[in-house]
């Protein structure tokens, strides 16, 4: 992991609430540091921590890297897969890193299959045996 990236999850660590911080700030993997003035690139693991970190986070990880370098540092956030954790990292640590993360997904196919699965009809009718608009005019 780069050095700048270290920097700034330790920053973001001191700045959010453990959970914000596990949520969407620890899933992102950098590329990109050793040709900064190119561009940095941070990998999202999926769409939903994509958008929520370009609107909320990327402003704060460009000034973290700006005073990181001493100059102006772009930061492109792309879709990428997430890399599996080290080996030495305590397993309960990675499941419990990877449940905030896997939640939108979870949600998103859901929705998706509630979506695409076709109408059934209602076993029973809406109707009133003996009741028909004309039954129910006032005279």
């Amino acid at each position: 992991m780069s050095s700048f990236w270290i920097s700034c999850l330790s920053q973001f660590e001191q700045e959010l609430p453990p959970q914000q911080f596990n949520t969407w700030i620890r899933p992102l993997r950098l590329e990109g540091e050793d040709d900064f003035a190119n561009g940095l690139r941070l990998l999202a693991p999926n769409g939903f921590i994509l958008k929520w970190v370009k609107e909320r986070y990327l402003t704060r990880i460009e000034e973290l890297g700006s005073v990181f370098f001493s100059a102006p540092v772009s930061v492109s956030l792309l879709l990428g897969e997430r890399t599996p954790e080290p080996a030495n990292r305590a397993s309960s640590d990675a499941v419990h890193e990877a449940t905030p993360t896997d939640r939108p997904n979870r949600a998103h196919n859901g929705a998706l299959a509630v979506l695409e699965r076709p109408l059934e009809k209602p076993a029973h009718s809406m109707k009133k045996p003996g009741l028909s608009p004309a039954s129910l005019s006032i005279t």
